[in-house]
């Protein structure tokens, strides 16, 4: 990947500018899942909290649907139900295929 940016300084004429590249080298960028020994982290919107749930009571979930163009369009999640407060509430996070596929914990429709 390459990135260029302008330089201001040395320029003879007034509003003069001049690209110097620079080269930025991403070798794997990996995103992590699983964290902390077997949890997966959510995020509580009603409480604006981090929620570590253990990989035992998660569960993963496919959404597949049909555009209006004909192409079949796929979204990967990761599901938890967690008692907030003495509350049940059903917790989602959108993973990529990869993580998706890693997991091993069973699929629900």
């Amino acid at each position: 990947m390459s990135f260029a940016y302008p330089v201001a300084r040395g320029l003879s004429r007034l509003g003069e500018r001049r690209l110097v590249p620079t080269t930025l080298t991403l070798d794997r960028v990996q995103f992590e899942l699983i964290s902390k020994g077997g949890t997966v982290q959510f995020y509580n919107l009603k409480t604006k909290e981090k929620v570590d749930v253990p990989d035992s009571e998660i569960k993963k979930r496919r959404s597949v649907r049909t555009t209006s163009r004909g192409t079949r369009q796929e979204r990967y999640a990761v599901v938890a139900d967690v008692d907030v407060d003495g509350k049940p509430v059903r917790m989602f996070k959108f993973v990529n295929k990869e993580t998706f596929d890693s997991l091993h914990v069973p699929e629900v429709s």
